[in-house]
């Protein structure tokens, strides 16, 4: 038996080819497959490689967390927290010379920051009541005219 229609036999075991036009053919079919499949691996490899680049990755993480409603109302109340939380700081503190009045300083702004941005609107209630409250001690007669205006 020729080497030729040994490998015929084999294929035409499993292809159900009987003739070498038959396989020549196949074989081109196949060729021809496994191209369109190296050029969509290369694609997909290309692809894969540009949505692994670092500023792709956090370009992608950022505008995912910044299209979110809650990272915005989140990110707003964080903000309000760390203001508020320097503010007291300095208020109590002051300018603080000294290591003890530095790590008081520095404890009570995390403490304020920490109340005041897991309770924002509980704060924005307060304030607008203290607001309110120092308006009326300082002129009841206007304040009185524009909360009828507000309401």
């Amino acid at each position: 038996m020729a080497k030729g229609s040994h490998l015929l036999k084999l294929f035409s075991m499993d292809m159900n080819i009987d003739t070498r036009e038959q396989l020549k053919s196949k074989i081109k079919k196949l060729e021809e497959k496994r191209a369109g499949e190296l050029i969509a691996l290369k694609a997909q490899v290309q692809e894969t490689y540009e949505g692994l680049k670092f500023t792709n990755l956090i370009k992608s993480a950022f505008h995912e967390l910044t299209s979110q409603q809650d990272f915005k109302k989140d990110s707003l109340n964080t903000a309000i927290g760390v203001t508020s939380g320097y503010v007291a700081r300095k208020a109590i503190f002051g300018r603080s010379r000294g290591p003890l009045k530095a790590m008081l300083g520095a404890a009570v702004q995390f403490i304020v920051t920490k109340l005041v941005s897991n309770n924002v609107d509980s704060v924005r209630n307060v304030s607008k009541e203290v607001k309110e409250e120092i308006l009326d001690e300082v002129d009841p007669d206007k304040h009185a005219h524009r909360s009828e205006k507000e309401k």
